[in-house]
């Protein structure tokens, strides 16, 4: 078994008593793990791999509490790699997809806007679930 696999229980919230312990100890009230805090040497370690295994997963939106909405592979690449001008106005870099409001800094420029609107037309397909994220390997 791989460390990544380790990332991949944590993400799909398995039903292992350490996902359990690690996420009511380490992120709770903070859904989405952005770095490794107070965690142990254990956790650390695995945590270092989170960019490979981002870059190896992509997450179906459910709950929306494992997915970073800039960064992470929900809607195809990364979309801070598809609306670059967009994403240098962004307020939170690190925020989830939930977050939506209050979100850039204003006022943006006429290339931003343009990809503003062509993001929100994107986004109507999203609906939020009861289910928890589901993360599968690309």
């Amino acid at each position: 078994m791989t460390l990544t696999n380790n990332l991949h229980k944590f993400f799909n919230k398995c039903d292992i008593p350490w996902v359990q312990l690690v996420w009511d100890t380490q992120y709770n009230g903070d859904p989405i793990p952005i770095n490794s805090r107070n965690e142990s040497f254990w956790w650390k370690d695995i945590f270092k791999l989170i960019g490979k295994y981002k870059n190896m997963a992509s997450v179906i939106i459910e709950d929306d509490s494992t997915c970073l909405f800039w960064s992470y592979l929900w809607h195809g690449p990364p979309l801070n790699a598809q609306y670059l001008e967009l994403f240098s106005f962004s307020k939170m870099n690190h925020a989830s997809t939930k977050n939506k409001s209050d979100f850039f800094y204003l006022p943006l420029s006429v290339k931003a806007f343009d990809q503003y609107q062509t993001l929100l037309t994107d986004l109507e397909s999203i609906h939020l679930g009861h289910n928890n994220d589901s993360w599968k390997y690309s």
